[in-house]
């Protein structure tokens, strides 16, 4: 049991460190370790994808453990499962901070910590008072312009903007229909169906708001309200199939979506992803 907990640690841990010297690090010349202050970079989209990558990192952790011990998991009390799922989760995203501390180009930001904490506890409370998850948190992703202005911050290719491109990223955070509705009809079809609420923000190549006015760019932030499905209702008896609902479920679905913005007002897409 514990030899294959270890293999699965230390994959996934070399898994994470792979992803991370590849997006960020490979090109920097690393320094004397310090602290940087982000909280204004970025309209703190990345806080978002900090919040996003610990829930979804801790609960493939416990669906993992779940596998791995089999039968012995009964043996173990929930909750302290849950806790140790959340605590390995937040431990394997915040480690990261290590590297921006030492890159000159960053540095080690505690608003990150901060937003690893509030995911790992997310998924904590969620799973330990709820036993489902009220609140589910989501993204979706749409090239831009604004990559090839700078790409070498945003992505030089497609499946870098993916994760370095925030004018693409939305975070959504998704409350399923039945919450609304009584009756176990009502219910059992609402189930089904999430309401969906986004944020992004856009026209950004530079962190900081006066860096952007100054290339001619006025950043701004943007809200939606959608739709989306909730997959693991949709479950199966094999374990395959369930991982790649397990993935899949990390992805908003497009839908049609009513926006806010700060410039235009309400903005209707007939398909927003």
């Amino acid at each position: 049991m514990f030899r294959k907990l270890f293999i699965f640690f230390v994959l996934l841990y070399s898994i994470l460190l792979w992803l991370s010297n590849l997006l960020w690090y490979q090109y920097e010349n690393f320094s004397q370790f310090h602290w940087f202050d982000d909280w204004q970079e970025w309209k703190q989209m990345d806080k978002l994808g900090h919040l996003l990558a610990t829930f979804h990192l801790s609960s493939l952790i416990y669906t993992a453990l779940g596998y791995l011990l089999q039968n012995k998991i009964q043996l173990l009390p929930q909750h302290n499962l849950i806790i140790f799922s959340a605590f390995v989760g937040f431990l394997l995203i915040s480690s990261i901070e290590i590297l921006d501390g030492f890159a000159p180009n960053y540095g080690a930001s505690l608003y990150d910590l901060i937003a690893n904490a509030f995911g790992a506890s997310l998924f904590a409370l969620q799973k330990i008072y709820l036993n489902k998850f009220f609140l589910l948190p989501k993204f979706s992703f749409h090239l831009t312009q604004f990559a090839s202005q700078r790409p070498n911050v945003l992505g030089n290719h497609q499946l870098m903007q993916i994760f370095k491109d925030y004018n693409g990223q939305t975070y959504w955070y998704c409350i399923p229909l039945s919450v609304f509705f009584w009756g176990k009809y009502f219910y059992r079809w609402t189930s089904y169906i999430h309401l969906a609420f986004g944020y992004n923000a856009n026209e950004m190549i530079f962190g900081r708001d006066s860096q952007n006015q100054a290339f001619g760019l006025l950043p701004i932030r943007r809200y939606f309200i959608s739709f989306d499905l909730h997959f693991p209702t949709f479950s199966s008896k094999y374990r395959l199939v369930n991982s790649l609902i397990f993935l899949i479920n990390i992805i908003k679905l497009p839908f049609p979506t009513l926006e806010w913005n700060e410039r235009d007002g309400f903005v209707w897409h007939w398909i927003y992803f």
